[in-house]
């Protein structure tokens, strides 16, 4: 039985000097994982875009209503286009406004009501 010595250790053949390092690449199911991803957060992004526009938007209304409750100036649907935050999707009739704005699965609305001078008489949200 002959004894290795200190100066020739026993490597395995994978693990040799001479051997190249693995190349990596991107296999079809890494591509796929990595598009799935991106695309998930596209549409949280798209979503989160549309929500957090939909919020301030009520936010700011809501603001100004209060304003003239307590004794302010009222608000009137020329004002509307400073509160508005995004691109909704405007609906007008003659004593209401409807406004939308979409996301990739849900839609945010919002309804305004106005008296006959034109000023908001009140809000409706469908949350």
């Amino acid at each position: 039985m002959s004894v290795p010595s200190q100066s020739q250790p026993l490597l395995p053949p994978s693990s040799a000097p001479s051997a190249k390092p693995k190349k990596r690449y991107l296999t079809p199911a890494r591509i796929a994982m990595l598009a799935f991803v991106l695309a998930a957060v596209v549409v949280m992004f798209l979503e989160g875009r549309a929500r957090w526009q939909f919020s301030a938007t009520c936010r700011a209304i809501d603001r100004a209503i209060e304003a003239d409750d307590s004794g302010g100036e009222a608000l009137y649907r020329t004002d509307l286009d400073r509160l508005l935050h995004g691109s909704p999707i405007r609906k007008a009739a003659a004593y209401s406004e409807s406004f939308t704005w979409r996301g990739v699965f849900r839609s945010y609305r919002m309804k305004l009501r106005y008296d006959r001078r034109g000023s908001v008489d009140g809000i409706d949200t469908a949350e």
